[in-house]
């Protein structure tokens, strides 16, 4: 009995020094204007850029809609979650209080992006050519913990199908951070490539040029890849064989069609 209790006593103390290493880290409190359908002013679609930190285990995200012009939140959302533990945060247990009141009746579709070509199809409405790592059709405010969709970039995506009134989103997140991985992940090295051919461009990228990952790019879309290495390994397959180059960090780099060899190709720029 005595082992017993020494053992829960252990496994208590690690939980209480695991969640003491996390902590509420403000990402964004950002107004976006989503206009109706009919408006002659503005776009009934917007988008917003979200970096989350180094070590994300997860985040809250509120999304409060208003009549356009009518913005009112009261206070916010990293001041609300400080006052409830982290675990139950992290659990999104009771987030539901936090919602600001909706009585206008304004709903919005929103998407959540982790992609750059997907967010920029989805806001030029190039309708057949994105897909959302989450989507909520016709929602009105809401107050989400979610532990998905988490890469060091993702993008909200936000679509006004009402047909006379404009809308107000104001967007918060708050990201739960654990300051061991932060610590472990203090350096990422970002590796831009860009497509710069008319077809989509299937490539393979690796640390060690032994495992591989499959990427792909739309026609004339790019996208930064983020190692903690600052060299890394790229191919892309030929008729017969595979094109492999070792590429550094502080280049920049694009796909396109090499004339002399008659295959697509990686230049540096």
């Amino acid at each position: 009995m005595k082992n017993l209790n020494l053992i829960l006593l252990f496994f208590f103390i690690l939980t209480l020094n695991y969640t003491n290493a996390q902590k509420l880290v403000d990402v964004l409190h950002e107004t976006l204007t989503v206009n109706s359908t009919t408006s002659m002013s503005g776009y009934t679609r917007n988008t917003v850029e979200v970096k989350l930190p180094k070590g994300t285990t997860g985040y809250i995200y509120r999304m409060s809609v208003f009549k356009k012009g009518g913005v009112n939140v009261g206070n916010g959302l990293l001041d609300l979650l400080s006052l409830i533990p982290i675990a139950e945060v992290k659990a999104g247990v009771n987030l539901s209080k936090y919602v600001v009141g909706n009585a206008n009746g304004g709903a919005v579709d929103y998407f959540i992006f982790t992609t750059q070509e997907d967010k920029s199809a989805f806001y030029n409405k190039y309708d057949e050519n994105w897909s959302s790592c989450k989507s909520y059709p016709n929602r009105v405010s809401s107050c989400i913990s979610s532990d998905e969709c988490i890469n060091r970039t993702i993008w909200f995506g936000f679509r006004n199908n009402n047909v006379s009134q404009g809308l107000d989103v104001y967007l918060e997140v708050v990201a739960i951070v654990d300051e061991v991985k932060e610590l472990a992940n203090k350096t990422t090295y970002g590796f831009r490539i860009t497509n710069e051919t008319t077809s989509v461009m299937n490539f393979q990228l690796s640390t060690d040029g032994v495992n591989w990952n499959e990427h792909s790019l739309k026609p004339k879309y790019f996208n930064n890849y983020n190692f903690q290495q600052p060299e890394i390994y790229f191919r892309i397959s030929t008729t017969d064989s595979y094109l492999k180059y070792k590429i550094k960090y502080n280049d920049r780099f694009k796909i396109k069609y090499n004339q002399t060899k008659e295959i697509f190709d990686l230049y540096s720029y």
